[in-house]
């Protein structure tokens, strides 16, 4: 089939410091030290540090930015050189015996002999706070490590480590602070603020900025680590959820991802001994995290059954009752332990009718980006104060990602925090786009950092400070520029779906406000035309900029289109005149610039590429065709009976589709693409019956083959675009069995790592296998989309039912020949019409389709995906399917 993109490929893609509140400002803005001030000159300063080591980066940021990077590179942060040696900024540690020379400026770091008594006792009364405090010629920075010197180094020296790459970090224009007043006292708000270091480019910048870098206390997916199967399988297989009547034991194999049966009697018991073992060791923890695992709990035994069904299908009780009774048991043996618990999936709820234990600490998985629509702020705090009611402390795990287009909602952000403090949460662990976003979505994070250090800040000022450090005389300008952003996204809902991940953002973007983007940076660039520094941020930002221009470019409209139409019935002719129109060289530039140009070294794709976000950016430009499709199907069939339908009623069908799609075509469509649109149209597939079942050996030689339909033409997910892999298939009916043959040829490693005798517990739908969708063509009463049964085979030969077929194993036989050789895998299915669960054996017609899905590595989303039919996203949703019609 010809690309409807003619796209080439996919992947799936110095300071003065006046007042303890005011914003330090650089020293180069200060011409004339205030008579008063204190001067601290590399020459004229020692550091005097008491007990502890944090001196070292004080001393080599000093050194690095108001002396040299080659002094600096004598005194690493880490090492254990004499610092005293130093001709600037040397390290003085403060014993008895110490005389500290006369005449010199003094920054006191620690508990010093400068820190008075009544400001030790201030910092010991606020565990974690810090404190800054001129007396006389000393500048005392004592309290949080961490905290006390990157404030020093922000508010005083003028050094803010806005983003990972040193080009990013504010520089003094000269080579001395001044120091007025100071006395700038923070207490310590959140407990945690931990930024996910997926990479280890990020380590530095989240040390210098603690509200990034400091955790204390999380939960993470690790409830199934606590009962290994290789451990308790044999002993105590009462522990592992009941599927089909059996206790279905997982095999210990790639990433864990069950639960247990949580009525477990034993499971109390068995969880402390994992305690106990974690408290022999050193160093002693202060907390254990018994969250839940990334998938629903599904236990179908009779204890559990009864509390889901009591609690609305909720399995919070079930999960606060075993931790209860482990945090119950942790009061007396180890006092000061802190259970962990993650709420995910179907134990969000807050639990019903009972307390929560003081020592269980509830991790809140939280959507911040949708903090701007009045409702779901209120919904998600009301959620948290429940929780908090019941006993429980509480933090929040967030996910802060970005995409081509910036999310910026940091004034909402700011909002939410303060609210939280006053509501006490205990902190938050960020997930966050780590590596594509931190040139065009500026300060963003390094604005979240600082609010979790003090979320009562003005969230505006902290971007004028990043604008005003990071381009000087267009400092006002790319504040307008980063303004542009926020407001757009505070409007985003009356527009665009605003999902867990930033999907649909490029689309919001219209001519009008890409053009006034590009007219800022353009104006930015020319302000600062004789800074090569500045002119390099620009640079890095236009690049990035470039990519969310052109994907803006080629999405708003068809999106628009469809987004304007919701609603409304029949064909939506303005969106079909632009899919025959456009020729899709403006998703094409898109996606090429944005795989060869838009990210360079060291900088990556692979967040957005992992967490399936390139593959969603294109899909704005095409998502609006699956509409168009179901429309004109739609209004073919009419009130056809399918139940009676033969091979010539098929063909007739199919015309009818045909002269829907003419009836509503623009004037002078082209034909070639007019015969795309027919080709996509024509996916209605006769499928015989056939008396002889094939041994399902995975060879599909057998003659039963013989007369199956055809499964060919497989395209590209969103794109319709030839795949490089090559799929080809045979499907027929045998009695109650739909019969599914596939030959996958792959280019590139196939990875897959469950094997055949998998029951529970896997991962197969993010390995290199098929997906295979059937099911009625009309919903039933009361729902608005039909059902399906879902069967996920991987190449190893593992399968899981979804959908209708959730955890099936009735009725089904697999069989799979993998040849590493050839790169080959080949699938032969037989895949029940009727279970206990659904019964599509009368059914003449079914939506239908096969997906490929193509791993070469352990990935969230898949590599690529293509299909028989076209696949807009996901094949749960019923556009992407086809029909099958069976004798």
């Amino acid at each position: 089939m010809t690309s409807i993109f003619s796209l080439a490929r996919l992947v799936l893609i110095g300071v003065t410091s006046s007042c303890a509140l005011s914003l330090a400002a650089s020293a180069a803005d200060v011409a004339k030290p205030d008579a008063d001030a204190l001067v601290l000159s590399p020459e004229n300063t020692i550091i005097l540090e008491g007990p502890g080591a944090s001196g070292r980066s004080l001393q080599y940021n000093l050194l690095k930015y108001y002396v040299s990077p080659e002094a600096a590179a004598k005194f690493p942060m880490q090492g254990t050189m004499d610092r005293s040696t130093s001709a600037a900024f040397p390290i003085l540690k403060d014993v008895a015996t110490l005389k500290l020379p006369e005449g010199k400026s003094i920054i006191a770091v620690g508990n010093s002999r400068y820190l008075s008594p009544e400001d030790r006792k201030r910092l010991a009364d606020s565990p974690g706070s810090m404190l800054l405090k001129r007396q006389e010629n000393v500048v005392v920075i004592a309290g949080d490590p961490l905290d006390s010197v990157s404030t020093f180094l922000n508010r005083v020296a003028g050094l803010r480590f806005y983003a990972p790459d040193e080009i990013w970090t504010s520089r003094p224009r000269g080579n001395q602070m001044s120091v007025t007043a100071l006395d700038f006292f923070r207490p310590r708000l959140f407990a945690t603020a931990w930024f996910a270091p997926f990479k280890e480019r990020n380590r530095e910048w989240l040390q210098m900025n603690p509200g990034a870098g400091r955790l204390t206390i999380t939960a993470g997916h690790n409830l199934a680590n606590i009962f290994p199967p290789e451990k308790y399988e044999k002993t105590h297989p009462e522990i592992y959820e009941m599927r089909g009547g059996e206790r279905r034991v997982p095999l210990s194999i790639g990433t864990k991802i069950w639960n247990p049966c949580l009525s477990a009697r034993a499971l109390p018991d068995l969880a402390m001994d994992y305690i106990r073992e974690r408290m022999s060791k050193a160093p002693l923890p202060t907390f254990i995290s018994m969250g839940m695992m990334d998938i629903p709990f599904e236990c179908d035994c009779p204890e559990c059954q009864n509390s889901v069904k009591a609690h609305r299908g909720s399995y919070s009780n079930l999960y606060y009752t075993f931790l209860n009774e482990v945090a119950r048991r942790c009061q007396k043996e180890f006092p000061g332990l802190q259970i962990s618990s993650l709420i995910y999936v179907n134990a969000k709820r807050p639990p019903e009718g009972m307390r929560i234990e003081s020592n269980i600490v509830v991790k809140v998985v939280t959507k911040t980006y949708r903090f701007g629509e009045p409702a779901a702020l209120a919904a998600e705090q009301e959620r948290i104060r429940t929780f908090s009611d019941l006993g429980a402390r509480w933090m929040i795990h967030d996910w802060c990602f970005s995409g081509v287009s910036p999310r910026s909602y940091m004034r909402q952000y700011a909002v939410f925090l303060q609210w939280a403090h006053q509501h006490g949460m205990l902190g938050a662990y960020i997930e966050f786009t780590a590596g594509e976003s931190w040139y065009l979505d500026g300060a963003k994070y390094w604005i979240l950092a600082q609010l979790m250090t003090d979320p009562y800040q003005d969230v505006d000022l902290l971007w004028k400070q990043y604008c005003d450090d990071m381009f000087g005389p267009a400092g006002e300008t790319m504040f307008r520029f980063h303004q542009h952003f926020q407001e757009k996204f505070i409007y985003s809902p009356s527009h665009i779906s605003v999902d867990d991940l930033p999907r649909q953002e490029s689309a919001l973007y219209d001519e009008a406000d890409l053009a006034l983007e590009r007219s800022l940076l353009e104006s930015a660039l020319a302000q600062t035309r004789n800074d090569p520094l500045i002119q390099e941020r620009l640079a890095k930002i236009m690049r990035y900029f470039r990519g969310h221009e052109l994907f803006a470019l080629a999405t708003h409209t068809p999106h628009r289109l469809e987004w304007e139409f919701r609603g409304k019935d029949g064909v939506n002719k303005d969106l079909l005149g632009f899919y025959i129109k456009d020729d899709g060289k403006r998703i094409d530039e898109a996606l090429r610039f944005y795989l060869e140009q838009r990210t360079v070294a060291p900088d990556d794709n692979e967040t957005e590429t992992r967490l399936g976000m390139t593959a969603s950016y294109v899909d704005n430009y095409i998502h609006g065709l699956a509409s168009l499709l179901k429309a004109i199907r739609s209004q073919a069939l009419g009130n056809a009976d399918l139940s009676h339908v033969d091979q010539p009623a098929i063909k007739a069908l199919v015309e009818r589709t045909h002269a829907v799609l003419h009836e509503n075509l623009p004037p002078n469509a082209a034909p070639d693409r007019v015969k795309l649109f027919e080709d996509i149209l024509a996916r209605q597939l006769w499928v015989p019956t056939v008396a002889q079942m094939p041994k399902i050996d995975g060879d599909l030689r057998d003659p039963a083959w013989a007369g199956a339909a055809e499964l060919s033409g497989f395209t590209d997910q969103d794109t319709l675009r030839v795949p490089v892999h090559v799929t080809t298939g045979k499907v027929m009916r045998v009695g109650d069995k739909l019969l599914v043959g596939l030959v996958c040829q792959q280019k590139g490693e196939i990875w897959a790592q469950s094997p055949a005798d998998t029951l529970t517990g896997t991962h197969i739908w993010r390995e290199s296998g098929v997906e295979i969708f059937y099911g009625p063509t009309n919903p039933e009463p009361g729902t608005e989309k039909p059902p399906y049964a879902q069967y996920v085979i991987n190449s190893l030969g593992a399968y899981r039912g979804f959908g209708e077929a959730k955890d099936n194993r009735e009725g089904v036989e697999v069989s799979v020949v993998l040849n590493r050789e050839k790169n080959e895998f080949t699938i032969e299915a037989s895949l029940p019409l009727k279970t206990g669960a659904y019964d599509y054996t009368a059914l003449k017609a079914m939506t239908f389709n096969v997906h490929r899905l193509v791993y070469t590595r352990n990935s969230y989303v898949a590599d690529v995906m293509t299909g028989w039919h076209p696949v807009f996203i996901t094949g749960s949703d019923v556009a992407s399917r086809g029909l099958i019609f069976m004798k």
